[in-house]
């Protein structure tokens, strides 16, 4: 695969969806780096299949994927990695309309941190 001209294809294989907001990022009260005192401790069970796209929360996501490299001779590598994404704006494979954008302090908008 050394010449830079030949054909290659990616083929990826999804492997699993990860909420940020699980972690803390864009959390309703379990915001990244937020202080809630000695000891607290929460759990949370996220459905995926029933997450709304659109809500502010929800734009922040990692998907695990096995992504495998087949060059023009045949040869293939395969990996594994994770794609991270945020949607700004409007995205119509997953119906994010356009009223979910960061307001003026950079937060989704209907966030309370």
């Amino acid at each position: 695969m050394e010449d830079r001209d030949e054909l290659v294809t990616i083929e990826l294989a999804p492997k699993g969806r990860f909420q940020m907001q699980g972690i803390g990022y864009s959390h309703r009260s379990w915001s990244h780096g937020i202080h809630h005192g000695a000891l607290a401790v929460e759990r949370e069970d996220l459905d995926l299949a029933s997450l709304d796209p659109n809500a502010g929360e929800n734009i922040h996501v990692q998907e695990f994927a096995v992504a495998t490299l087949t060059g023009a001779d045949g040869a293939q590598v395969t990996g594994f990695g994770a794609f991270e994404t945020t949607i700004v704006g409007q995205y119509a494979p997953l119906g994010v309309g356009t009223d979910r954008v960061l307001d003026a302090s950079g937060r989704p908008p209907g966030l309370s941190w």
